[in-house]
């Protein structure tokens, strides 16, 4: 993942979910599609990483720690918003949680 832009009719997903981590991103965004009507497009730019970033990353242990961690977050978080039956964020304990 990396910059998402949306809507600004669906800037509230974003600033009335009250994530943490890397949550705080990707589950906005699945609530705005599944239940909003947002879309998914994409935009591909000329970018690569820089070498020294490559070299600071590649085979170290904090940044695949760092990686895993990401995933087990999405692991614990995605399935119960990609399985519900209505709209997570309109539940009241949510809406309570996030003002």
């Amino acid at each position: 993942f990396g910059p998402v832009c949306f809507r600004a009719g669906l800037a509230s997903h974003w600033t009335q979910y009250n994530g943490e981590l890397w949550d705080a991103q990707v589950v906005p965004y699945v609530r705005a599609v599944l239940w909003h009507g947002a879309r998914v497009g994409s935009y591909t730019v000329p970018y690569a990483h820089a070498e020294q970033m490559k070299r600071e990353e590649e085979n170290h242990f904090a940044w695949a720690k760092k990686r895993f961690d990401q995933l087990s977050l999405w692991v614990a978080t995605l399935p119960p918003e990609l399985h519900a039956e209505t709209d997570p964020s309109s539940s009241p304990s949510v809406i309570s949680q996030t003002q």
